[in-house]
Protein backbone atom coordinates (compact mmCIF):
# COMPACT_ATOMS: atom_id res chain seq x y z
CA UNK A 1 0.00 0.00 0.00
CA UNK A 2 1.51 3.37 -0.99
CA UNK A 3 2.48 5.72 1.80
CA UNK A 4 0.54 8.96 2.00
CA UNK A 5 1.99 12.21 3.28
CA UNK A 6 0.49 13.17 6.60
CA UNK A 7 -0.86 16.68 6.64
CA UNK A 8 -2.08 19.08 9.25
CA UNK A 9 -5.23 21.20 9.17
CA UNK A 10 -3.25 23.96 7.45
CA UNK A 11 -2.26 21.60 4.64
CA UNK A 12 1.44 21.65 5.58
CA UNK A 13 3.06 18.31 4.93
CA UNK A 14 4.87 16.60 7.78
CA UNK A 15 7.06 14.70 5.33
CA UNK A 16 9.68 16.27 3.08
CA UNK A 17 8.75 18.76 0.37
CA UNK A 18 8.84 17.78 -3.29
CA UNK A 19 8.71 20.28 -6.13
CA UNK A 20 8.43 19.13 -9.73
CA UNK A 21 9.23 21.73 -12.38
CA UNK A 22 8.12 20.82 -15.90
CA UNK A 23 9.46 22.95 -18.75
CA UNK A 24 6.87 24.02 -21.32
CA UNK A 25 9.56 25.93 -23.24
CA UNK A 26 13.33 26.39 -22.92
CA UNK A 27 13.97 27.92 -19.51
CA UNK A 28 16.78 28.46 -17.01
CA UNK A 29 16.16 27.85 -13.34
CA UNK A 30 18.21 28.40 -10.19
CA UNK A 31 17.15 26.67 -7.01
CA UNK A 32 18.23 25.95 -3.47
CA UNK A 33 16.80 23.51 -0.94
CA UNK A 34 16.83 24.25 2.79
CA UNK A 35 19.16 27.24 2.33
CA UNK A 36 21.84 25.12 0.69
CA UNK A 37 23.99 25.84 -2.34
CA UNK A 38 22.19 27.34 -5.35
CA UNK A 39 22.16 25.14 -8.44
CA UNK A 40 21.54 26.41 -11.96
CA UNK A 41 20.15 24.27 -14.76
CA UNK A 42 18.63 24.69 -18.22
CA UNK A 43 15.53 22.75 -19.18
CA UNK A 44 14.22 22.08 -22.66
CA UNK A 45 10.50 21.60 -23.41
CA UNK A 46 9.02 18.48 -21.71
CA UNK A 47 12.02 18.04 -19.40
CA UNK A 48 11.37 17.91 -15.67
CA UNK A 49 13.42 18.69 -12.59
CA UNK A 50 12.50 17.20 -9.22
CA UNK A 51 13.67 19.16 -6.17
CA UNK A 52 13.34 17.68 -2.68
CA UNK A 53 13.86 19.45 0.64
CA UNK A 54 13.12 18.96 4.31
CA UNK A 55 11.91 22.53 4.97
CA UNK A 56 11.87 24.94 2.04
CA UNK A 57 12.71 25.43 -1.63
CA UNK A 58 13.64 28.70 -3.32
CA UNK A 59 13.38 28.92 -7.08
CA UNK A 60 14.28 31.57 -9.66
CA UNK A 61 13.10 31.10 -13.23
CA UNK A 62 14.04 33.02 -16.35
CA UNK A 63 10.45 32.74 -17.67
CA UNK A 64 7.54 32.23 -15.27
CA UNK A 65 5.23 31.31 -18.15
CA UNK A 66 7.49 28.53 -19.45
CA UNK A 67 7.09 26.13 -16.53
CA UNK A 68 4.38 24.11 -14.82
CA UNK A 69 4.75 23.48 -11.07
CA UNK A 70 3.65 20.46 -9.04
CA UNK A 71 4.24 20.85 -5.30
CA UNK A 72 3.75 17.82 -3.01
CA UNK A 73 1.58 16.13 -5.64
CA UNK A 74 -0.71 19.11 -6.25
CA UNK A 75 -0.62 20.77 -9.66
CA UNK A 76 0.04 24.50 -9.08
CA UNK A 77 -0.15 25.35 -12.79
CA UNK A 78 1.90 27.98 -14.60
CA UNK A 79 3.11 30.45 -11.95
CA UNK A 80 3.80 33.54 -14.07
CA UNK A 81 3.50 35.40 -17.32
CA UNK A 82 5.29 34.38 -20.51
CA UNK A 83 8.65 36.09 -20.85
CA UNK A 84 8.75 37.43 -17.27
CA UNK A 85 11.41 36.18 -14.82
CA UNK A 86 10.21 35.43 -11.31
CA UNK A 87 11.17 34.13 -7.88
CA UNK A 88 9.19 31.47 -6.04
CA UNK A 89 9.50 29.95 -2.60
CA UNK A 90 7.78 26.96 -1.08
CA UNK A 91 7.54 26.38 2.66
Amino acid sequence: EPKKALSTETGASIQSKELIVEALDAVEISYSADGGQTKKIKLEPDQIQIIKAAKNIKLEVSDGGAIDIIFNGEDQGVPGKLGKPMQLSYP
